[in-house]
């Protein structure tokens, strides 16, 4: 299992989150706004990889340089049905939600942790039992219990019901 684990989330990403962290979600939620919900992509830089990149190492080069959607776009374009693609799509929405939780403005914690759900959603849409994302849902919704008048955004709440989270 930690094989598995290892291939889905590069050295370079933080995990688990630090209490410290969760500290600074509970406190700042309140301040937060939302812009209706694409993940966010911070730091990203455009690369250029060699056509003959293996998979794996081109979707570790696009997660290590904070570039989801370059990932997700060349994605978009593989055979969906193959084991490979769907453990690399599996991989990094992982990580881009990892990476909403992770990186953020505190003006728009709210919409990066919608956006974070959203990811860890997709995740569970290609492997319902991916732990770290199940584990990562109930942490935002445990955040979100302790904010009386605050909860994720009304399409977040039905996808996530959708896949068997009670909110």
């Amino acid at each position: 299992m930690a094989a598995y684990f290892s291939r889905i989330i590069p050295s370079t990403i933080l995990y688990p989150l630090s209490l410290v962290i969760m500290l600074v979600l509970v406190i700042s939620f309140s301040a937060c706004s939302s812009d209706g919900g694409k993940p966010q992509q911070t730091g990203s830089e455009t690369l250029t990889i060699p056509s003959d990149t293996p998979p794996m190492e081109r979707i570790d080069l696009w997660i290590n340089a904070n570039d989801y959607e370059s990932a997700l776009a060349w994605l978009s374009g593989q055979d969906i049905e193959s084991a490979e693609t769907r453990l690399l799509l599996e991989k990094t929405w992982l990580n881009y939600g990892l990476h909403n939780m992770t990186t953020f403005d505190m003006q728009n914690m709210r919409t990066q942790m919608n956006n974070a759900l959203r990811c860890f959603a997709e995740v569970l849409e290609i492997n319902p039992e991916n732990q770290i994302a199940i584990d990562q849902i109930g942490q935002i919704l445990g955040v979100y219990r302790t904010m009386p008048d605050r909860g994720p955004e009304a399409d977040v709440v039905e996808r996530l019901k959708g896949l068997g989270f009670s909110i």
